[in-house]
């Protein structure tokens, strides 16, 4: 997120209301393809970016800030947002804002340069009525036609969805009843071509975090064995991407990043940075790292192959006296139709550059 008063690229914004069944999944699939494209040019280390950000605003009474489960129906709709963006454009920066983590419309509008609003539900035109009422709408941002999504191909019916009880594909996986509300929430990753996969783990974790979201990124160290190491994004590329887009989604968090450069330390490095400052992680000697030693941090948020890692943490603090962080494990987004890959990773975006690179020579 840009520093406090700048306006952010320009930018779609979807409007969906989850108090209204609708078939929003196939209809995010069809505004993606349409203002994404297919890929972006090529960005730092030869990676595909995104041609332009699309903003998903979910509002509804069960995701106010009133409502007990509403960061456990938040991450089912992350990971429904991104399984849809997948199957589309693997790299397409979408960004999903809700109302707890401080967005209101014209939030949005002062935060972003809009340059169009879509909506296909009465309630949300409702609300863009109310506020061009109240002249919150800026001149500037053009309001679709009203039937504009109706002139797409009519999404599958398996598309819809409002969330209701368990067994949804879209579950998310909490060690604990529900997802609580954090303060301190630690994540870890590569971060290169930051794609679909990724922004579920991050989006996830600026959800269910209030306060501080301890990142540890990848370092050189640990990349060596790579495919395609010569097509990694630098370091910094990463972390701008990563610490840029959780601000997106929650730009009242503080990201402190730590760089995980020691196997024997992995999945969280010891010492973090917020900006210029560096966040208390106590002694650099052979210690454990934060995650197992902090008494504060309180979650851990994990894809499915990264369970292993979260519960050895836990193990490390249970022997150290130290209450178990909540797991909150995410599914992984599938790879879609243009990579024919049953997960997307950025391995497989490095290995589609290096065929487009070497097609071009």
């Amino acid at each position: 997120m840009a520093d406090a008063g700048a306006v952010e690229a320009s930018a779609a914004l979807y409007l969906v209301d989850m108090d209204d069944k609708s078939p929003w999944i196939g209809w995010t699939k069809q505004l993606v393809a349409q203002h994404q494209g297919e890929e972006g040019e090529e960005g730092a280390g030869g990676g595909e970016t995104a041609k332009t950000t699309t903003l998903v605003f979910f509002r509804g009474a069960h995701l106010d800030e009133r409502a007990k489960s509403r960061r456990d129906d938040a991450i089912r709709i992350i990971a429904a947002l991104y399984g849809a963006v997948g199957a589309v454009s693997a790299r397409a920066n979408v960004v999903p804002l809700f109302q707890f983590c401080g967005w209101t419309l014209e939030k949005v509008l002062q935060a972003w340069d809009i340059s169009a609003i879509y909506a296909a539900q009465p309630l949300c035109w409702q609300w863009l009525d109310a506020c061009r009422a109240s002249s919150a709408l800026p001149p500037r941002v053009s309001l679709a036609e009203r039937d504009l999504l109706s002139k797409f191909a009519p999404p599958a019916p398996s598309s819809s969805a409002c969330f209701e009880g368990s067994g949804s594909k879209y579950e998310c996986e909490c060690s604990t009843s529900t997802c609580a509300a954090m303060d301190e929430v630690c994540v870890g990753g590569t971060f290169d071509r930051v794609h679909a996969g990724h922004r579920l783990l991050l989006a996830s974790t600026a959800a269910v975090c209030r306060k501080i979201v301890y990142m540890g990124i990848t370092g050189e160290a640990l990349l060596a064995k790579k495919r395609h190491r010569e097509l990694l994004e630098p370091f910094e590329a990463r972390h701008a991407a990563a610490v840029g887009f959780i601000r997106a989604v929650n730009p009242d968090l503080q990201v402190a990043v730590g760089t995980l450069d020691d196997v024997t330390r992995a999945p969280m490095p010891r010492e973090f940075f917020i900006i210029q400052h560096q966040v208390a992680a106590g002694v650099l000697d052979d210690k454990p790292p934060l995650a197992m030693t902090s008494a504060s941090l309180e979650g851990i948020v994990v894809s499915r192959e990264t369970v292993a890692g979260a519960e050895s943490i836990n193990r490390e603090r249970k022997g150290q006296g130290f209450r178990p962080l909540a797991v909150i494990t995410v599914g992984l987004v599938a790879g879609g139709q243009e990579s024919g890959e049953t997960k997307l990773s950025s391995t497989d975006l490095r290995e589609r550059d290096a065929k487009k690179r070497h097609i071009a020579s």
